[in-house]
């Protein structure tokens, strides 16, 4: 099983007013804290992000980051934008993560 980290309070991370190291560098400290693992991946709230959040995340030291649907094929050099669809019975989410996967 792979523990990784979502942030603190589950922020749309291109929000002006969201503290970036906060978030994202506070979520992976507190989770070595209390369960005593250093997680090396990160999932963006809400499928949201940008080249800012993209550098925090790398700047926090996470070895790579989840981004649902859309985005650049799965590539070495693009480890902090992987492509993901979500795992779910609720057969509406399934098939618009689906689509997303297709833009």
């Amino acid at each position: 099983m792979t523990i990784a980290a979502h942030t603190r309070t589950h922020p749309v991370l291109t929000h002006p007013d969201v503290s970036l190291a906060d978030e994202i560098k506070g979520s992976r400290a507190d989770i070595e804290r209390n369960v005593g693992v250093v997680p090396d991946f990160f999932a963006y709230p809400h499928s949201v992000w940008n080249a800012s959040v993209v550098a925090a995340v790398g700047a926090a030291g996470f070895r790579g980051a989840r981004a649902l649907g859309g985005g650049p094929v799965n590539t070495p050099s693009d480890v902090f934008r992987v492509r993901s669809i979500v795992a779910t019975d609720d057969m509406p989410v399934l098939e618009r993560s689906l689509e997303n996967r297709r833009r």
